[in-house]
């Protein structure tokens, strides 16, 4: 649990999408941290209170815009005593910074729009915003995007290393914002609507920026019998520029239709969201819409600019028009009201998309950065640690550095270190690792770099570095194995550590170097007379997608050990993999192969790891994908459980494998055809899943056919997969022979050194 300091003079006193996140991450923060928060007394009642958080009260003659500027820039600073908290927290590090910190801070910026709204503030605050701000900004240990937009903002206009950048969309209240009606709806939504069916745009009435005067124009413009159907509702507080908008309503011919309806209670939003016939968001530019998302929750339809960061929420889940045209916005509405169809579909699409966030997820990843930075060794750990580097010390990094220097070997490097200082690291000249590697345990035991950590970084004075650089990581593991495993995870075994986790971690780097090495690294892996396409996992993607596209035929085969075994014996399935199939690499043992050949496997693409990246790639294109095999109920399983981790990714159907391949294949392949599958996911084991698709392969109309072996066992979780630690020192094998000894006996314990001798034996017949 760290201690953590926040600033909440921002805070607008809950008239703002700034309340709002600040209102939700404090309640989550306080769940893991100690929090100590700064706020007007007068914005007390508003903020959540628990046990773990404390407030310290700002004078009230604060609260007035210049004085919280530059109090909160050059003052707040030398208020914090240095080692008083872990971590500083900028809720809305785009309205108020600190110009210096000497504790580790976060800061979180919603928006750069004062460099798309030019007429947004005054001459000062443009001067605050556009020069104080950013200067202040750079120096953050780290800076939180909540849209990809604005991170591109913060590279582009702050000049901000993409490195110091972390991504976290913002989350709504999924209890408040839902689709299930209540009771009271038709009476909270009455004041607003006068009991009509509306139109719903709730934001502050900032002019030119949240564009009310674009979309009274658009309303305008659409035919007199929807006007006459809907009326215009626009929620929020008057700001800056709001006596212009009010002149623009009482102006339009439509001026009995359109109703300003001023604040809008938090209680009632879920209630006009579920009741409005379409939620409209017409600003020019957002950091990133936090009522799209609300209303999308709550199963209205939508439709939002294509700018900034609305862009990014509302694409495939709502309608998209340009900001700056009313005919297109009116287009848009139109397209809504006058087909129930279209509006259904974007109910279900928005819905799906609102599940993508939360506040639990922000405030997760939230932790991770103060946790990550929290991480301090106990005395055991550290005294372990020592003895380890000074082994390593004696055993390594002297002959290495003797030889080095002998030989002229050495070089050197320039890396952050753990104080996130420069340090000029020497490195031997070596295609193997561990030589390569060898001067660093001098530096754990000079207390530079650790033991067991992350990656080293090369220093740049302008970024700044929070990681624990160490002699053993992750990425050596995953880079030697050739692992394709999902950036998540590793991000996770880099968080959490322990004494344990590094002993770990130190342990597991062993069986890696045997896999690593040098070796030729070709686009065709040469193996046993067949050809094993040498891609990354996300080469390997993309010409799915390409062949998807382009609507052209590709049927894909994984090969492992036993696959090799079994062509040495089937010539058919031989004959298929030679002419017929693209060939992937699938497991441990054709890394080791590649070691014996001189041969270089770029990664190890089995079908368990492509999955996941699989249902992303096809999530985010559009893509359907068909199930077809295994036992019954298997299947459906499978596909229950992935929509959970990717709700909006298509299915197109789902089939066991319980049929005659042969007789009752006719059928299966219509249904699969019928659905409009991009991608076929074939479950009968090999070599009946590969000879069934070369059989049908003709009639199928999925572009991408892929044989995937027990895949829907692991992802249904009828079958358990092996731990990371042990795929990460290629063991998954063993672990898939202790769950099924008797099946899985022949083929580990006799086909696994059977196919290293095979590949032996043809390596010393070229000889």
């Amino acid at each position: 649990m760290a201690k953590i300091f926040c600033c909440v003079s921002c805070f607008d006193h809950g008239k703002s999408g700034i309340s709002v996140y600040i209102v939700n991450v404090l309640r989550q923060l306080a769940e893991h941290h100690e929090l100590t928060v700064a706020a007007f007394d007068a914005d007390r009642p508003l903020l959540p209170e628990s046990e773990h958080i404390r407030y310290r009260s700002i004078p009230a003659w604060l609260d007035r815009p210049l004085f919280n500027m530059l109090w909160h820039l050059f003052v707040l600073p030398l208020t914090i005593r240095q080692r008083e908290f872990d971590a500083i927290f900028l809720p809305a590090a785009n309205r108020r910074a600190m110009l210096f910190c000497r504790t580790f801070a976060v800061g979180v910026v919603h928006d750069l729009s004062q460099y798309h709204v030019k007429t947004k503030y005054d001459p000062f605050r443009m001067l605050y915003v556009m020069k104080l701000l950013p200067f202040a900004v750079r120096r953050l240990a780290r800076v939180v995007a909540i849209s990809e937009s604005t991170a591109a903002d913060l590279v582009k206009f702050w000049e901000i290393a993409p490195a110091k950048i972390s991504v976290i969309c913002n989350g709504y209240d999924r209890e408040m914002f839902s689709a299930e009606p209540q009771p009271d709806d038709a009476a909270r939504v009455e004041k607003y609507s006068g009991g009509e069916a509306f139109l719903l745009y709730v934001s502050r009435l900032e002019h030119p920026g949240k564009n009310h005067t674009g979309l009274i124009l658009a309303y305008g413009l659409l035919a007199p019998a929807l006007k006459e159907k809907y009326r215009l509702v626009l929620g929020g507080s008057d700001w800056n520029g709001a006596e212009e908008i009010h002149r623009a309503a009482a102006a339009s011919p439509d001026a009995a239709r359109i109703r300003l309806a001023g604040f809008v209670a938090s209680a009632d939003l879920p209630a006009l969201y579920r009741r409005c016939a379409l939620y409209v968001f017409p600003s020019r530019f957002e950091g990133f819409g936090l009522s799209l998302v609300e209303a999308m929750a709550c199963g209205a339809p939508t439709a939002c600019s294509e700018t900034s960061s609305l862009g990014e929420i509302g694409e495939g889940a709502a309608l998209l028009f340009d900001p700056e045209e009313p005919e297109e916005i009116a287009a848009a509405l139109t397209a809504v009201l006058d087909d129930p169809e279209e509006a259904a579909a974007l109910r279900r699409a928005g819905f799906r998309r609102a599940t993508e966030f939360s506040w639990e997820k922000h405030a997760a990843a939230l932790d991770g950065l103060f946790e990550r930075r929290r991480h301090r060794p106990g005395a055991v750990a550290v005294a372990v640690e020592y003895i380890l580097a000074l082994a390593g010390f004696c055993i390594v990094s002297v002959p290495g550095l003797l030889l080095g220097a002998l030989c002229g070997k050495l070089r050197f490097r320039r890396v952050f270190d753990l104080a996130g200082r420069p340090l000029r690291l020497p490195e031997v000249r070596s295609e193997s690792a561990l030589w390569r590697g060898s001067p660093r345990f001098a530096y754990v035991l000079a207390g530079r770099i650790g033991l067991a950590g992350d990656p080293l970084r090369d220093f740049e004075p302008e970024l700044a570095c929070f990681d624990r650089p160490g002699v053993f990581t992750p990425d050596f593991i995953y880079r030697s194995g050739r692992l394709a495993v999902q950036g998540a995870l590793r991000e996770r075994k880099q968080m959490h550590r322990s004494l344990w986790s590094d002993l770990g971690l130190v342990l597991r780097t062993f069986p890696a170097l045997l896999f690593g090495g040098a070796g030729r690294e070709e686009e065709k892996f040469h193996l046993l007379g067949l050809e094993v396409r040498n891609r990354s996992m996300r080469e390997a993607l993309d010409h799915f997608k390409e062949c998807i596209r382009e609507r052209k035929r590709l049927q894909v085969a994984f090969m492992n050990p036993d696959c090799f075994n079994i062509a040495c014996r089937d010539p058919e399935y031989f004959r298929l993999m030679k002419e017929r199939f693209e060939v992937l690499a699938d497991g441990i043992g054709l890394v080791i192969a590649g070691k014996l050949t001189g041969q270089r496997l770029r990664e190890n693409i089995n079908g368990s790891d492509m999955y996941p990246h699989l249902c992303e790639m096809a999530e985010k294109n559009g893509f359907s994908i068909y199930l077809l095999g295994a036992r019954p109920g298997v299947a459906e399983t499978m596909r229950r459980k992935t929509l959970e981790s990717y709700p909006l990714l298509k299915f197109a159907g789902v089939r066991d494998g319980c049929f005659d391949l042969d007789a009752g294949a006719e059928q299966v392949v219509a249904a699969i055809n019928a659905s409009g599958a991009d991608i076929l996911l074939v479950a009968f084991g090999v070599p009946r899943q590969e000879k069934w698709l070369e059989r049908w392969g003709e009639q199928l109309a999925a572009p991408v056919r892929i044989g995937v072996g027990g895949l829907f066992d692991f992802y249904s979780g009828r079958i358990r997969r092996a731990p990371l630690w042990m795929r990460e020192i290629g063991m998954e094998w063993s672990f898939r022979l202790l769950m099924e000894p008797r099946r899985l006996f022949k083929r580990y314990i006799i086909g696994n050194p059977l196919f290293l001798w095979r590949v032996v034996r043809r390596q010393l017949s070229r000889r």
